[in-house]
């Protein structure tokens, strides 16, 4: 194997590394399992993902290019391989895979061991991310939910969107709609994230319980299938506590609605359409704004996705009194809100408006919003349309007051 690695070293000049060719061992069924799932994965890193390369079994490259690129960060535990992969890739480096050279790994096949190999990636993903790095190739990296939302679990956030769903009075034809939304706020602002950490922990002791008995009695297709809801389960579980341990020491995400929103609760991803980046809320959401004592103008940029913005029926909320409609000016593609903040300019903006389902997609939508901004002069631009509506393709969708 290593005269194999040598020559191609001499053959690949183009190559800064390598990876070479994983051969499982395995002793037991559970092995068999863990074999199969991990080796589909490092097939498809090797041959079709764009740039997950690196395998930290064995993987050859030069010592330059290597350290320029960070190296496998021993903190970082087992993310550190994507860490690398990803650095290598964005400064223009290209690792091959040298399926010749072969070497032999050990599947271990016990459960204790997958907890300990999961949380180890796990610790060290939520550790890279909170050191917010800006290497070349963390772009790359894909950002969990859990760490991406860190407000979603934000009891004050919470309970301002319930109190939004209460006193909110469009509810009249779909009084369904209204529970739904009563069981999603009351649990965040009862019990912060401790809701969601219960759930997330008996949803990895019923997988593990499952997948114990299936070791002994199920069928290979069985442990397999319980095997990788065990670690989905624990994955999230890990997350979610990494994230708890860290939440008092870790910098700040990227503010995405903008610089005057400290926290915000009730969006989904970030989506593009039409040229535009913004973000779906949910038909409740909330925000916590940072502006000036006094009175402040608050534009919150809107495109008509759905359908004219004074069509659509939101109501507004500032620290949990309902904002007078002679307050809120309605343009085009924007709502700009004329609001007293307190003394410390803090305050909670929160608002509630009809369901909007688009078709084929499952999720409860409210306002598409690309920016918040805090002034205290209106905001710049005029009102009239600047041709938004016309650019943005209608969304067919059901809403609770088409």
């Amino acid at each position: 194997m290593i005269a194999l690695c040598i020559r191609a070293i001499d053959e690949h000049p183009d190559w800064a590394g390598f990876s070479c060719r994983s051969v499982p061992i395995c002793h037991n069924r559970l092995s068999e399992a863990e074999a199969a799932m991990y080796q589909a994965d490092i097939e498809f890193g090797m041959k079709q993902h764009p740039w997950r390369k690196v395998l930290d079994q064995c993987f050859v490259t030069r010592r330059d290019v290597y350290e320029e690129c960070g190296g496998l960060r021993e903190e970082l535990g087992h993310f550190a391989e994507w860490v690398l992969a990803a650095g290598y890739f964005a400064r223009g480096y290209t690792i091959g895979y040298l399926e010749a050279a072969c070497f032999h790994h050990y599947y271990v096949g016990r459960i204790g061991e997958l907890k300990t190999f999961t949380l180890d990636f796990v610790q060290g993903e939520i550790r890279y991310l909170s050191e917010a790095r800006r290497d070349p190739g963390c772009e790359l990296l894909e950002i969990p939910r859990e760490w991406s939302e860190p407000d979603n679990f934000d009891g004050a956030l919470a309970l301002q969107t319930l109190n939004a769903l209460m006193r909110y009075t469009g509810w009249r034809r779909r009084p369904g709609e209204k529970l739904r939304a009563l069981w999603r706020w009351s649990a965040p602002a009862l019990f912060g994230d401790l809701h969601a950490r219960v759930v997330a922990r008996l949803a990895v002791a019923h997988a593990r319980s499952v997948l114990t008995a299936l070791i002994v009695i199920g069928s290979s297709d069985a442990i397999a299938h319980w095997m990788k809801r065990y670690i989905a389960s624990l994955i999230r579980l890990q997350r979610l506590a990494c994230i708890r341990r860290l939440r008092d020491h870790a910098k700040p995400t990227p503010k995405l609605l903008g610089d005057h929103v400290l926290a915000q609760l009730g969006f989904h991803d970030v989506e593009t359409a039409a040229g535009y980046t913004f973000r779906w809320s949910e038909p409740q959401a909330a925000i916590r704004i940072k502006g000036w004592p006094g009175r402040n103008i608050v534009c919150i940029r809107s495109p008509a996705l759905r359908a004219p913005l004074d069509k659509i029926g939101t109501q507004f909320y500032l620290d949990g009194a309902h904002v007078d409609p002679a307050a809120i000016d309605i343009g085009c593609d924007r709502y700009t809100l004329s609001l007293d903040l307190p003394k410390s300019g803090v305050a909670t903006l929160a608002w509630a408006c009809p369901v909007l389902r688009g078709v084929g997609d499952l999720r409860h939508l409210g306002l598409s919003v690309v920016a918040i901004e805090v002034n205290q002069e209106a905001c710049n631009g005029d009102q009239k349309d600047s041709g938004l509506s016309a650019a943005i393709p209608h969304v067919v969708a059901i809403s609770d007051r088409s």
